[in-house]
């Protein structure tokens, strides 16, 4: 699954926004007075990291029953198709996050460590690959594929949910996002989630889904 995601994640990505440098072109600029207002907080640079972790936990929960593995492949199938439905709004509606000259050296003075992650973010991750945002997208439906296969009890699904709450807010405070792409984010993935996803998973455990997946086992 993280070779999966190598090859249909990441290097698209990748080679997005490195197009999207070298074209130096914005379609517009969604910049809203929240963005302006909205403080730099270092550390919370660490909880915009912390998307990372949430990639292995599907699969890693998705190992079990038949019922349960179906929809592991099913889920990533539509994972991936939503992220490549956003690479291509990234390739045909690009628009340049500004936002980070709002950092100055004397904000990231003294930070020591995360002095070295922005300076690492921002030389490999250019102003670009704005909206909807991956991180509000992606992140979303493992939670909620996750919440479905009810793997975690209620106090730890609360305190998921609350750890995404934080991650969603970290792309404005590290000034990697504009509001307007936190908001098409959501969007994007509570209607992935609840108009294509979820009924895909739901279906695939009819007879012909059965039939295919059998047929496949045999040859």
């Amino acid at each position: 699954m993280l070779f999966l995601f190598l090859i249909f994640l990441l290097i698209p990505y990748i080679g997005i926004n490195q197009i999207s440098q070298f074209r130096n072109y914005s379609l517009f600029d969604p910049s809203l007075s929240v963005d302006s207002w909205m403080p730099f907080v270092p550390w919370m640079i660490l909880i915009y990291f912390s998307l990372y972790l949430y990639y292995p936990l599907s699969a890693w929960y998705g190992i079990g029953d038949d019922r349960r593995v179906r929809e592991m492949f099913v889920f990533h199938q539509g994972m991936f198709t939503v992220s490549a439905c956003i690479y291509l709004i990234f390739l045909v509606a690009p628009v340049e996050v500004h936002l980070r000259e709002q950092i100055t050296e004397q904000e990231l003075q003294g930070t020591g460590l995360l002095s070295t992650f922005y300076s690492m973010l921002h030389l490999g991750d250019a102003p670009y690959n704005a909206w909807p945002s991956l991180h509000v997208v992606q992140s979303f439906l493992i939670l909620k594929v996750l919440e479905r296969w009810n793997v975690w009890s209620h106090k730890i699904q609360i305190l998921a949910w609350f750890a995404w709450f934080l991650m969603m807010i970290s792309i404005m405070t590290t000034k990697q996002h504009f509001f307007f792409d936190l908001i098409t984010g959501l969007i994007t993935a509570i209607y992935s989630w609840l108009y294509w996803i979820k009924p895909s998973l739901e279906s695939c455990h009819d007879n012909l889904w059965s039939e295919k997946l059998q047929s496949s086992r045999d040859d």
